[in-house]
């Protein structure tokens, strides 16, 4: 996730919700990058989501946090439709006489 400050007038506290369907990390693990430098921060677990804390020095630009994986936006029920519909496609062009360009 990347987040971009305009302005920031001088050294602020800013918290950081992220919801585990967003953004995950092994072991609660993530980096967080300010302006190009690793940083530490605090971690809190809710039931669904982290609360990341972080101290942003005055003039921040760039905020990154980096998860070990990023959950897909497409689910399981889409890759079932383009599986069935491929497995449909083969299934025609073998036994249709549309497809069927043999002359005996």
């Amino acid at each position: 996730i990347q987040i971009t400050m305009e302005s920031v007038p001088s050294t602020s506290i800013f918290w950081l919700r992220l919801p585990f369907d967003v953004i995950s990390a092994e072991n609660a693990q993530y980096r967080l990058v300010i302006d190009g430098v690793d940083t530490q921060y605090d971690l809190i677990k809710y039931p669904d989501n982290y609360a990341l804390g972080m101290m942003i020095p005055k003039d921040t630009k760039n905020i990154e946090v980096i998860g070990s994986y990023v959950v897909p936006e497409f689910g399981v029920f889409p890759i079932m439709i383009l599986g069935i519909t491929l497995v449909g496609i083969v299934y025609l062009a073998r036994n249709s006489r549309f497809f069927n360009t043999r002359i005996n």
